[in-house]
C-alpha cells in the first residue's frame, strides 16, 4: 500500500501547473501498477485470500469493480495506450490560488480493446462505469479507499497515525477529496472530520473567542517544528481530540518561535511559516483535555486578528468546506 499512497501524491505533485497528457503518462501508469501488485498480494499471499477472493464472485462486492476498471487500464497500458487527457475546462488558478490540471479518463480506443483477451475486454464495463470521464485523482483515492475497507492493516502510516503521503494539499477553491477516507458527501465529511484526530503533530492553543455560536478556542498546529495554518475548534471538539490521544499545549508562541521566509520540502517550497528552534514540547506544558474558555483571550496576535481568520469558515463565505478541512486535516501547501 505504501507504493500506491507515495505514487497518488506523486501523480498530484506531478499535476501541478498547466500540464499535457505525456507528464502525466508515467505517475499514472506507476499508480495503476501498484493498484494491480496490491490485488494481486491480496489475492494469493493475503491471510483471509478466500475471503478476498470471493469478493469478486458473483454476485460480487460492488466495491471492487473499480480494482477491475484498473485490472483494465493495466492491459490497455501494455498496448502503449495512455487513457488519460488534462481537462482545460477544469484546470484551476488563479491570482494567489496556483494553478493544477485535472485530468479525466479517455474512451479507450476500439481497435486497442479489440486486440485484448476475452477476459479483459469483459472488465471494460468497470472502466465505462467507474473511470470514464472521471477525474484521476478522486479514483486512485476510491482504490486505496477499498483496499483500506478490505484490509486496514495494509495502511502504511506515520508516526503519528495518519496515512503516509496524506493528505493530499488543499487546492483554494476545490473541494475535491484529498484523502481516501473521506466521504464525498459534504456532512458526512465534516462527521468523518470531527471522529478523527487533527492533522499535525500537536496544537498550541493562542487563546480563546466568545461569538454568538458559543466560545472557540483558536491557535497554530504544528507538523514538526513549524506552524502553516491555524485552527479553531470548539471546546468540546478539543476534549474529544484529547481523549484520542492528540496533544494540546499552551505555550508562548511570540518568545518561541519565528518567521522563516522559505522553507523546503519534498513537495515544493513552503512560503513564510512559524518555526520553533527548539521541539514544541521543550516549551510548552503538559498536553491539555480541558481547554479554558471564558473571557475573550490571547497570547499571540489580536482578537480581531483570529476572528477574521475565523470568519473564513463560517457558513456565509462561499470557501468554508474547503477551508474548515485544509485547517482540520493540516493539508495547506501553496501551489506553485
Amino acid at each position: 500500500m505504501r507504493d500506491i499512497q507515495t505514487s497518488i501524491a506523486s501523480y498530484y505533485r506531478c499535476s501541478t501547473g498547466f500540464v499535457d497528457a505525456e507528464r502525466l503518462a508515467t505517475p499514472v501508469r506507476a499508480c495503476v501498477a501498484f493498484i494491480q501488485v496490491v490485488n494481486d498480494v491480496l489475492r494469493n499471499d493475503f491471510s483471509q485470500q478466500a475471503l478476498y477472493r470471493s469478493l469478486f464472485e458473483l454476485p460480487h462486492d460492488p466495491r471492487v469493480e473499480i480494482l477491475q476498471a484498473f485490472q483494465y487500464v493495466r492491459n490497455v497500458g501494455q498496448h502503449l495506450i495512455h487513457p488519460v487527457a488534462p481537462d482545460a475546462a477544469h484546470a484551476v488558478g488563479g491570482i494567489g490560488l496556483g494553478y493544477r490540471t485535472y485530468a479525466r479518463w479517455q474512451e479507450i480506443p476500439l481497435n486497442v480493446h479489440a486486440r485484448l483477451h476475452s477476459g479483459t475486454q469483459a472488465l471494460k464495463v468497470y472502466y465505462d462505469t467507474h473511470l470514464l470521464g472521471k477525474e484521476v485523482t478522486t479514483t486512485f483515492l476510491a482504490a486505496a479507499r477499498v483496499f483500506w475497507e478490505i484490509c486496514p492493516d495494509s495502511v502504511d502510516r506515520r508516526p503519528n497515525g495518519e496515512w503516509t503521503a496524506f493528505p493530499l494539499r488543499h487546492q483554494p477553491g476545490v473541494d475535491l477529496r484529498l484523502h481516501p477516507e473521506e466521504p464525498e458527501d459534504r456532512y458526512a465529511a465534516l462527521q468523518w472530520m470531527a471522529r478523527r484526530k487533527p492533522g499535525g503533530d500537536s496544537r498550541v492553543i493562542c487563546g480563546c473567542l466568545q461569538e454568538s455560536t458559543g466560545d472557540v478556542v483558536f491557535g497554530l498546529t504544528f507538523s514538526g517544528h513549524c506552524a502553516f495554518t491555524p485552527f479553531f475548534e470548539t471546546p468540546g471538539q478539543v476534549r474529544a481530540d484529547a481523549a484520542l490521544g492528540f496533544p494540546y499545549f499552551i505555550g508562548n508562541v511570540v518568545t518561541n518561535t519565528h518567521w522563516v521566509d522559505h522553507l523546503c520540502d519534498v513537495g515544493g517550497e513552503f512560503p513564510p511559516a512559524l518555526c520553533s528552534t527548539d521541539p514544541v514540547e521543550q516549551w510548552v506544558g503538559a498536553p491539555i483535555s480541558d481547554p479554558s474558555v471564558g473571557d475573550e483571550w490571547t497570547t499571540f496576535e489580536t482578537p480581531d486578528y483570529w476572528r477574521s481568520l475565523f470568519a473564513l469558515e463560517g457558513a456565509d463565505h462561499p470557501g468554508w468546506f474547503a477551508t474548515r478541512r485544509e485547517r482540520r486535516l493540516n493539508a495547506w501547501f501553496p501551489i506553485i
